[in-house]
């Protein structure tokens, strides 16, 4: 679904490296181990991780977080009702590689972007799905064709 979304914008790669090892049923899968295999791969490229306020704030509780913020910029987009307040170790972070513009070097920075989202999470998206109520505004309408079609969520297929 993720690959539908992004299809028509040259400028996002998708990456299913999490989801290949979970299919070979190998130990959890860590977002800093792919990061890293994704910078082995494009060592000079400039990788931003894209994530909502909310996931920013829970960033201490993952796995070698602090890793991350070296791996590849982060852009934290302003999630409706989620305060851009911080405790530390995170304030710490958020001090010392904050940036204001878009980044021409390969990671490091942390960047602020209000950006117009709705105020809706990917489980209330499938609680929707599930209930049969319209979700035409919160997915691309290729996603939402691939739902139907698989049934998924709850969603009848229209064959």
């Amino acid at each position: 679904m993720l690959q539908l979304a992004c299809r028509d914008d040259a400028r996002l790669q998708p990456d299913d490296s999490e989801l290949q090892r979970a299919a070979r049923g190998q130990r959890p899968s860590y977002t800093v181990e792919t990061l890293e295999a994704i910078r082995r791969q494009w060592p000079e490229a400039v990788l931003v991780w894209v994530l909502g306020s909310d996931a920013f704030q829970g960033l201490p509780t993952w796995h070698r977080w602090r890793d991350l913020l070296d791996l590849a910029h982060l852009v934290v987009l302003q999630r409706p009702g989620t305060p851009l307040a911080w405790q530390e170790p995170l304030a710490d972070q958020v001090r010392k590689r904050r940036i204001q513009a878009a980044p021409h070097v390969p990671g490091g920075g942390i960047l602020f972007l209000d950006a117009p989202m709705q105020d809706v999470s990917a489980s209330a998206v499938r609680a929707k799905l599930g209930a049969g109520q319209a979700v035409d505004d919160l997915l691309p309408a290729a996603v939402y064709t691939y739902i139907k079609a698989n049934a998924l969520y709850g969603v009848l297929s229209d064959a």
